[in-house]
């Protein structure tokens, strides 16, 4: 599966975890 327009898979998911940690965190300050 490609995502980014072709970027590699390393990448895609170094994105997507920074991605997942940072609404983590956005939600655990609005929750608290």
């Amino acid at each position: 599966m490609v995502i980014g327009g072709g970027l590699p898979p390393v990448t895609a998911t170094v994105v997507l975890f920074r991605l997942m940690v940072e609404l983590h965190a956005e939600a655990e300050a609005t929750a608290l």
